[in-house]
């Protein structure tokens, strides 16, 4: 038990002494690229269903085909954005 202590003690020292890859500023300006970044993506997510309610209200006859109409194309372009980013990260 004692031998387990005295590792773990010496793990910790040595990560204490590691520094990070990464300063402060470094940091803040990746999470402002990536907030920036993201925003881009929900004002165009936003247009696209603009116009997609737009263009349904147009060829539907009824409120409730239009709903179904966009509920069955959001979930098809929800589908193919969480497809795009697992084939980004394997």
């Amino acid at each position: 038990m004692d031998g387990e202590i005295s590792e773990l003690k010496e793990d910790v020292s040595e990560l204490e002494t590691i520094k990070p890859s990464l300063n402060q500023n470094e940091i803040i300006k990746v999470l402002e690229i990536v907030e920036r970044d993201s925003m881009a993506i929900a004002e165009s997510y936003t247009s696209l269903f603009s116009s997609l309610r737009l263009a349904l209200s147009r060829v539907t006859n009824s409120s409730v085909d239009h709903m179904q109409c966009f509920n069955d194309v959001a979930g098809r372009v929800q589908e193919s954005g969480k497809a795009a980013v697992e084939l980004e990260y394997e």
